[in-house]
């Protein structure tokens, strides 16, 4: 178990790049908006972030200005110095234990991806891949909407490369035939929505039994889904693309990225 340094802030003020800059000093760091997920953190130390109301806690606290140009030495002092932690994080630790933990989830299940040729749902593919080899099947929908030569990309990339088993669908004439006369981006956003779910689902129910759907939910997500100044909750939001399953799609949710 990684020791756990805390980011305690009342969510007003983005602290992704506090959380970020504990990480590369070899420590694992996790935030927290309200005290009953502190307490569930079992953090080692504390990092406040601006005007967050100081908790009950006999634990060493740090107290940053989170707008202001972070300051690495201040930082490293606090938790090597004050608090004697010693680095037990990487990446690479990181990649076998989630490696670890989809195998632990999936067992001898299917997963489904939908995959975009983003940073988020490419990373997920990789790691899953890694953990449960052709038991993994990506769909990839060509909607049209792409840079010349990127579909092309993504599937030489994945499928050619690194031999994961990938559907590609080609919808472009039904995506550019609904958005033809569209000028209104909110508009546009529904109309890729509701196409992009009929096309994957559609691929889907060709695929025979799948156990689990897999996202590319990142840190980051979990943050702002989290956040009650942003008016979130304690549950994950749903991924924009593949949210909303069909009743009879009975699918488990899997998130290594989280």
């Amino acid at each position: 178990m990684n020791t756990t340094v805390a980011i305690y802030t009342d969510g007003e003020v983005a602290v992704h790049h506090v959380a970020r800059a504990v990480r590369q000093l070899g420590l694992y760091s996790q935030v927290a908006f309200t005290p009953q997920m502190l307490d569930a953190l079992e953090a080692k130390a504390i990092i406040l972030c601006d005007q967050t109301q100081k908790p009950e806690s006999d634990l060493p606290m740090l107290h940053i200005d989170s707008t202001t140009t972070l300051d690495f030495k201040v930082l490293k002092t606090f938790l090597f110095n004050q608090c004697v932690l010693t680095p037990s994080w990487s990446l690479e630790a990181f990649v076998d234990e989630q490696v670890q933990r989809i195998r632990e989830q999936v067992g001898s299940g299917r997963v489904l991806l939908g995959l975009s040729g983003g940073v988020d749902s490419s990373v997920a593919a990789l790691l899953i891949h890694r953990a449960i080899g052709d038991r993994l099947v990506c769909v990839f929908v060509d909607h049209g909407l792409l840079r010349k030569g990127e579909g092309d990309a993504v599937r030489a990339l994945f499928a050619d490369q690194h031999q994961i088993q990938m559907i590609s669908v080609d919808a472009q004439d039904q995506f550019l035939g609904e958005l033809a006369g569209v000028s209104d981006p909110e508009e546009k956003r529904k109309i890729i929505g509701r196409l992009f779910v009929v096309t994957f689902y559609g691929a889907a129910r060709k695929l025979g039994k799948i156990d689990f759907l897999a996202q590319g939910t990142i840190y980051a997500d979990v943050i702002e889904s989290q956040n009650p100044a942003k008016g979130g909750s304690l549950a994950i939001k749903s991924h924009h693309n593949v949210g909303g399953l069909p009743d009879d799609l009975q699918w488990q949710l899997l998130e290594p990225l989280r």
